[in-house]
C-alpha cells in the first residue's frame, strides 16, 4: 500500500476493497484488509479524489458534490419510482426567449426528455423545477449570484440551491429558495449544532449537511442516498466474498446492513 500523502486518495487493495486514505485518518480502516468500516453516505468535501480514485482540482470537486446529487434524484425517481418523465443533467443552460442561464444541475420532473446540454422551456412546454449551483474552491465567488438568481426567476426555475463545498464561501453552505411572485424567498431550514436540513418541496427530499457531509435524504423511507465511492467499495467487498473471503463476506454483509 503506498505511504499516504497530503492530497487524500483512494486506495485499491487488489479488488478487495475500496477505501479513502488521508493523513489524519478520517475513517477507521481494517489494516489487514484495508477495507474501510464506515458506510459513505453522501458526499464529504474533504475527498479531494474523483470517483476512479485519481486526485482532482476544484472543478472536480465541485462536480463530485453535482453528480452524486444527480444519481441520487435518478435513483429516487427512476430506479425506484420508475418514473421515465424525469430530466436531469448538469452543466445546463436553460433559455426562456432571450435570457439564459447555466446550472451545474438542472432537474425537471414531468418532462419525457432524458439529457442534452440546453434546455429551452418553450420547446419543453414548461419550466425547470429545481436548479443547483456548487462552489468547489474558496476562489469562486458569488458575486453574481444576485444577477443569476433574476435570471433564474426569469425563467421559471421553481426552486434554486446552492451548496458550498468549502465552507468558506457560504453560510449557511447549504441554502434553498422557492419562486414565489417572481422572485425567491428562502426554503425553511432546520437543525443545530453545525447540522442543516432543507426540504425540497418539488423534488419531495431533504438535502442535507449532516456529520461534515453533503446528504441527499428520502424523508418517506427515511433512507439516506449512498455515494458512489461507497457502492463501489460494496461491489468490491461482494467480488471477494464469492472468491471465499470469509472476512470480505462478513463486511459486505455489515456494509449493506
Amino acid at each position: 500500500m503506498p505511504a499516504p500523502v497530503q492530497a487524500s486518495r483512494l486506495v485499491y487493495d487488489e479488488g478487495v476493497g475500496i477505501v479513502q486514505k488521508r493523513v489524519e485518518d478520517q475513517f477507521v480502516h481494517d489494516e489487514s484488509t484495508g477495507v474501510v468500516t464506515e458506510v459513505i453516505c453522501g458526499v464529504d468535501p474533504r475527498l479531494k479524489v474523483n470517483w476512479l480514485g485519481e486526485p482532482t482540482d476544484a472543478r472536480g470537486i465541485r462536480m463530485t458534490a453535482v453528480s452524486y446529487v444527480s444519481d441520487a434524484v435518478g435513483i429516487h425517481y427512476r430506479l425506484e419510482r420508475d418514473r421515465k418523465d424525469v430530466y436531469l443533467d448538469s452543466e445546463v443552460r436553460v433559455q426562456r426567449g432571450d435570457v439564459r442561464v447555466d446550472a451545474d444541475l438542472l432537474v425537471a420532473v414531468g418532462t419525457p426528455r432524458q439529457y442534452g446540454g440546453f434546455y429551452c422551456v418553450r420547446t419543453e412546454g414548461r419550466p425547470p423545477d429545481f436548479a443547483l449551483d456548487v462552489v468547489g474552491s474558496v476562489q469562486g465567488t458569488w458575486q453574481d449570484w444576485p444577477a443569476k438568481v433574476e435570471r433564474y426567476a426569469a425563467v421559471g426555475v421553481r426552486e434554486c440551491w446552492r451548496f458550498d463545498m468549502t465552507g468558506e464561501c457560504l453560510h449557511p453552505r447549504l441554502q434553498g429558495f422557492r419562486l414565489e411572485g417572481g422572485e425567491y424567498v428562502a426554503l425553511p431550514a432546520t437543525g443545530e449544532g453545525g447540522e442543516l436540513t432543507i426540504r425540497s418541496e418539488v423534488l419531495g427530499l431533504d438535502f442535507r449537511w449532516c456529520r461534515e457531509r453533503f446528504q441527499v435524504k428520502d424523508p418517506s423511507t427515511g433512507r439516506v442516498y449512498q455515494s458512489w465511492l461507497n457502492v463501489r467499495e460494496l461491489q468490491a467487498l461482494e467480488e471477494a466474498a464469492e472468491r471465499g473471503d470469509r472476512e470480505a463476506a462478513a463486511r459486505a454483509t455489515k456494509t449493506r446492513q
